[in-house]
């Protein structure tokens, strides 16, 4: 079920999955050493360079 607090309905979706994403604030500070990151935190991607593949990456991975 899902409720809009704003017009005050409620309604069933038929869902295989749902991802509800709160709040895009990066939490990108322990990797700005390690990973290439635009002004704003996030990773900059293929556009802002000449192609992904050109850059050496190291391996990410988290706990």
């Amino acid at each position: 079920m899902v409720r809009n607090t704003l017009a005050e309905e409620t309604r069933r979706l038929d869902l295989a999955g749902l991802l509800i994403a709160i709040g895009h604030a990066p939490r990108s500070e322990l990797f700005t050493e390690q990973l290439d990151l635009n002004g704003e935190g996030y990773l900059k991607d293929a556009s802002s360079h000449q192609r992904a593949s050109d850059r050496p990456m190291r391996p990410v991975s988290a706990p």
